[in-house]
């Protein structure tokens, strides 16, 4: 027996699928949610925390690990408006301006 499955109502783009992901991400961080932030990556991947929570360079790795930083860090830390993706800025065909220090 062949079955067929219903195509999707709508197809999101590749910038309305990051929205999506990055909305979703901060409301997790937002309601201090530290299983819905950790379920949004592999099992295995790592999450370099630049600063960002721990106020260290540190490097966790795996759901776990990740679970427990963010359950002794986000009550402290409270994360919130600053996982929005931004629009690039068309610049009419031409180069973006390179930064010369």
């Amino acid at each position: 027996m062949t079955q067929t499955i219903d195509a999707p109502v709508a197809t999101l783009s590749p910038q309305e699928r990051v929205d999506a992901w990055l909305a979703d991400f901060e409301a997790a961080l937002a309601a201090r949610d530290a299983g819905r932030v950790v379920g949004k990556f592999t099992t295995d991947s790592f999450w370099p925390d630049l600063v960002a929570f721990t106020w260290n360079i540190k490097t966790v790795e795996g759901r776990d690990g990740r679970a427990d930083m963010l359950t002794t860090r986000l009550a402290e830390t409270d994360p919130s408006g600053s996982a929005r993706a931004r629009r690039s800025v068309p610049t009419g065909g031409r180069s973006a301006p390179s930064r010369r220090w």
